[in-house]
């Protein structure tokens, strides 16, 4: 009978977001695990960071600007298109964005402050706890915020230029020595899970591209 509901999170399209949500906070769980939590794990992230560190002398200048840069050029368009939807009374995707944002920077922020620890497994890089990365978090919930906002459709190639900036921003942090490859990799599957939960719960309705 639950099945039959209508808007049910257990059936239909919101029931297939909650399983998103539910499968990308699993992959925040074992890659935590796995790249944190395990010599193999640490020595492997180590490995690739140091690998990237070969495209800094070419990146570094840009992923300098880019890493504060990003969030903060996406926060203020996310803010015209915000005041755009407020003027139209588009509540639920204006509501979505600003749940998405802040509960995923706050969220990001706690684990990576209060609650996740990272363990000494051998001279594997620094020691100070780092997962997820706060600036990715933030530009991947600032993207997400501008992709819901967008109006009145999603432009073609809006997924792509939306990936890019994603990646980005990913770079960015690891290239500039900031954040490990996991970090990074961590904060766009918590944006991912808290988006599609949220998205499920508020019914945002979806906007293809035009």
């Amino acid at each position: 009978m639950t099945a039959s509901v209508p808007g049910s999170l257990l059936s239909g399209p919101r029931a297939l977001l909650v399983r998103w949500a539910v499968a990308l906070a699993v992959g925040f769980v074992a890659l935590y695990w796995w790249a944190v939590r395990t010599s193999a794990g640490q020595r492997q992230d180590i490995l690739v960071f140091a690998d990237a560190q070969a495209l800094n002398q070419a990146l570094a200048p840009v992923a300098g600007a880019l890493r504060p840069g990003l969030p903060t050029a996406i926060g203020l368009l996310v803010l015209v298109l915000g005041a755009i939807s407020a003027y139209r009374r588009h509540w639920r995707p204006l509501a979505a964005a600003a749940v998405i944002v802040l509960v995923s920077v706050v969220l990001s922020e706690t684990l990576k402050e209060d609650v996740l620890e990272r363990p000494y497994l051998g001279d594997l890089g620094y020691t100070v706890n780092s997962f997820p990365s706060g600036h990715v978090t933030a530009a991947t919930a600032l993207v997400v915020a501008t992709l819901l906002l967008w109006p009145p459709a999603l432009p073609r190639g809006a997924l792509w230029v939306a990936g890019g900036v994603v990646l980005a921003a990913c770079v960015a942090s690891v290239v500039g020595h900031a954040h490990r490859p996991s970090d990074a990799l961590a904060s766009v599957l918590l944006v991912g899970s808290v988006t599609c939960l949220t998205c499920a719960l508020l019914r945002v309705p979806r906007t293809a591209p035009a």
